[in-house]
């Protein structure tokens, strides 16, 4: 047996490798299957909690709706994702933090201003102008609308409200 070589190695070894075993199993036990006893998917989620209802966005152009199968995943996020922020209220300072997370991922830097567009472009109606560009580009289609419909779960499916 490994461990019986291992004890006869070297008694310090075989120490760690035993209480290593012990507080994995003790954490499979209480917290099901992980990586490790130092990484465990619960340390960095929060607990998700139930709603009721669900917004979706639903993406027209010339008419028909957009298909996300028609779409890399890369390319549905970058319309999806973005349309999603221009929507919150703090839209310009989520933008920004994007920009500057991946600028900065990039090697580059942006300066501290919180913001992106001068005071001119701010405003939802002229961020939904410029998404609406973005999205074109994206999707190789002129986006005409955007509708979003609430579902609601009624205990065995969502139905449209």
């Amino acid at each position: 047996m490994f461990l019986a070589r291992v004890f006869h190695h070297s008694k310090l070894l075989f120490l760690v490798m035993v209480t290593f075993i012990i507080a994995q199993l003790f954490v499979v036990y209480n917290h099901g299957m992980v990586f490790s006893p130092f990484y465990n998917y619960w340390m960095y989620a929060s607990k998700f909690t139930k709603s009721d209802s669900l917004p979706v966005s639903l993406i027209y152009s010339n008419g028909s709706l957009l298909k996300g199968s028609d779409y890399s995943q890369q390319d549905w996020d970058k319309i999806h994702l973005t349309y999603n922020y221009i929507g919150a209220p703090d839209s310009n300072r989520r933008l920004y933090s994007e920009i500057k997370r991946l600028t900065r991922n990039a090697g580059h830097e942006l300066g501290p201003k919180p913001f992106f567009m001068p005071e001119v472009l701010r405003g939802r109606d002229t961020l939904y102008a410029l998404w609406k560009l973005h999205a074109s580009l994206v999707s190789g289609k002129k986006i005409d609308s955007v509708v979003t419909v609430v579902y609601q779960w009624d205990g065995n499916k969502l139905i449209p409200r």
